[in-house]
């Protein structure tokens, strides 16, 4: 059975985690309204926001890509609390997806206002 997972950090394509993302297609790239975009140094954390979007790429992917995905996103379904990002459903135009987002305080953690990592992450290298 195949999902969608809306990616928007180092699993992006041609960025460091994107090979987790082996065999699974494409489906689209889209701009994810009601999110915000914060730098975490090496990886992106994206929460809930409003009047803000997020530049995601959707996938579908198996069961055990999800599966490695929660593995890179300390996703721990049986200890919501200790997960560093939680993995919700939210609407795409493609339909349903999961979409990793960050469980933690943020503080003083700088926005990424583009909501484009990947051009973000490029720009400042």
């Amino acid at each position: 059975m195949t999902r969608l997972v809306a990616v928007y950090g180092s699993l992006r394509a041609g960025l460091h985690n994107h090979h987790l993302l082996h065999e699974a297609r494409l489906v689209g790239r889209e701009c994810l309204s009601g999110f915000a975009l914060y730098d975490l140094g090496h990886f992106p954390a994206a929460v809930r926001a409003k009047h803000t979007q997020i530049v995601v790429e959707l996938y579908e992917v198996q069961h055990h890509h999800i599966e490695k995905l929660d593995r890179l996103e300390w996703y721990y379904p049986e200890n919501i609390e200790g997960s560093l990002y939680i993995r919700e459903q939210v609407q795409t135009s493609r339909g349903a997806s999961w979409l990793y987002i960050y469980n933690q305080y943020l503080g003083d953690t700088p926005r990424v206002t583009s909501g484009d990592w990947a051009m973000y992450y490029h720009e400042r290298s």
